[in-house]
């Protein structure tokens, strides 16, 4: 997948088994196999899936120090 500065892109992510969302990213840096940007379409609901899952995540990282 080629992708360029600047452009936007809708993605998937499967946060967990029974969990998919859908954003869009615009392009901030691009050097394949990598790319990075920033969201710039999240449906609420998404945002709050999102918002949990990461939540989760810091507390099990926590639970294992």
């Amino acid at each position: 997948l080629l992708l360029s500065t600047s452009e936007t892109v809708r993605i998937e992510c499967q946060l967990d088994p029974d969990c998919i969302i859908h954003c869009e990213l615009l392009i901030t840096h691009a050097q394949a196999p990598r790319f990075g940007g920033r969201i710039t379409h999240l449906l609420p609901e998404h945002k709050q899936q999102l918002a949990l899952f990461i939540q989760r995540l810091i507390v099990s990282n926590i639970a294992r120090l």
